[in-house]
């Protein structure tokens, strides 16, 4: 069995980790009948890192012929993802009253299980199967369009043909707030509308200050690019049939890899007092609470009190990681092992240091030359280190990085494709931007 590292995060908490993990292994067993450890993430110093044992590629194809395979499931997707947020907003405030009004172990109980069952649904559809079949899809877009540019002779209209190309169906937050502030909304009114923007992560989080929202404003400042109607597209590009489903589909997935992290920190945000309120019944300090898988905290709560082995688990998990993995093969429950067990430890380290090219070469997301000197940012915290003409090198980007993508001449990102965040911001500020490197962090 051959292990790849998927992709590694920051910031993201055991909790929501524990409800991932179940549902990618269940995912993988469902579309390759293997019912064997697909998936393990190691956590380590609150940043943790996914190891799969399955080529992604072909599992995101499996799910996006499956799942994704025409605008129509998108906008079904997209309308479900509404009603979803609709009830969140609704059941939230009831439980936020009820739980004020009877902090009860039952209430509790009760409230933390509808919590779940909603993350659950909220994970599966706009976490793990989206997440694999984006991250294919945009692959098989990529080589088509290229061939059709190739085929048709459009080399000079590459530029307006990708503009055109990944047009969104619809605006998600981050261009929302974009375009309020440049009509003059105030910078304290957008922090209020958009906190839920804060976190997918369900424990822990940064607030949105009023400076994330200036800095987002301010540092985008997008040049005129040409475009062509959608009629003039495929007049020059002259697809067949099965090309044109996906130039078709092209503005809904763009649109949709971002909408559903919107739908993720939606969720995450409104939940957010439950967790409060469980730290401050149980007298726990609610950044602990990040530490424990869901059943760990619903066994918690049926407690009703913090005993002596919780203290103990998290205790040893901020201090030597974990492990998350199946309980056992076949049978499709999580278990956190506390530490990194050595079996672990090897597969780390074998994936990190197996033998590798040091060319770094991906995906063109924007044609340009830049001459720069490399800065490695892995967090929020990083961006600070970019100065004007720095390339930025991450292993992917975030709408936290665009001060420092403003400065950088151009980026280069070990995961993603060509409509990522990176390869997006990299086409509206024309920088040049190379993506899916798998090594550009090591490398650089």
């Amino acid at each position: 069995m051959r292990w790849i590292k998927l992709l590694t995060r920051e910031n993201v908490d055991v909790t929501t980790i524990s409800q991932l993990d179940i549902l990618f292994n269940g995912f993988v067993w469902q579309l390759t009948k293997n019912k064997n450890e697909a998936l393990f993430t190691i956590l380590k110093d609150k940043k943790f890192t996914h190891y799969i044992s399955v080529d992604p590629y072909e599992i995101g194809k499996l799910a996006y012929k499956k799942y994704f395979n025409s605008k129509k499931q998108i906008i079904k997707y997209y309308n479900e993802g509404k009603r979803l947020l609709k009830k969140t907003k609704k059941d939230t405030v009831k439980w936020a009253k009820k739980l004020t009004e009877n902090p009860s172990k039952d209430n509790f109980l009760s409230a933390f299980k509808e919590f779940r069952a909603s993350f659950e649904k909220i994970c599966y559809i706009y976490t793990v199967l989206s997440w694999f079949a984006i991250e294919a899809w945009q692959n098989d877009f990529e080589q088509i369009l290229n061939k059709l540019i190739e085929k048709n002779n459009l080399e000079k209209h590459r530029e307006a043909i990708f503009s055109t190309a990944y047009r969104p169906w619809k605006k998600t937050a981050l261009f929302e707030i974009q375009d309020k502030f440049a009509r003059g909304q105030s910078v304290k009114q957008l922090v209020e509308e958009y906190q839920f923007l804060r976190s997918w992560a369900v424990v822990w989080y940064r607030p949105i200050t009023e400076d994330w929202i200036k800095d987002i404003c301010r540092s985008v400042k997008k040049t005129q690019v040409r475009t062509y109607s959608s009629k003039k597209l495929l007049n020059l590009l002259k697809p067949n049939k099965k090309e044109k489903k996906f130039l078709d589909m092209a503005p809904y997935m763009v649109f949709f890899k971002d909408w559903r992290d919107d739908v993720r920190r939606f969720h995450a945000y409104h939940w957010s007092f439950l967790f409060d309120l469980i730290a401050e019944k149980l007298n726990i300090e609610r950044d602990d609470i990040g530490y424990l898988s869901v059943d760990e905290i619903e066994k918690m709560l049926q407690m009703g009190e913090l005993d002596r082995n919780f203290i103990n688990l998290i205790e040893k998990r901020k201090k030597d990681g974990c492990v998350v993995t199946i309980a056992k093969k076949g049978v499709l429950k999580i278990k956190v092992i506390n530490g990194i067990p050595l079996k672990y430890k090897n597969i780390a380290r074998e994936v990190e240091y197996s033998k590798q090219e040091d060319i770094v070469s991906g995906k063109i997301a924007q044609i340009g030359i830049a001459k720069g000197i490399v800065k490695i940012i892995r967090t929020y915290h990083d961006i600070k280190k970019v100065q004007d003409g720095d390339i930025l090198v991450a292993i992917t980007t975030h709408p936290n990085y665009l001060p420092a993508m403003k400065k950088a001449a151009a980026f280069v990102t070990d995961e993603g494709g060509i409509i990522s965040h990176a390869a997006i911001v990299a086409r509206e500020m024309k920088k040049p931007c190379i993506v899916g490197t798998k090594i550009a962090t090591k490398v650089l």
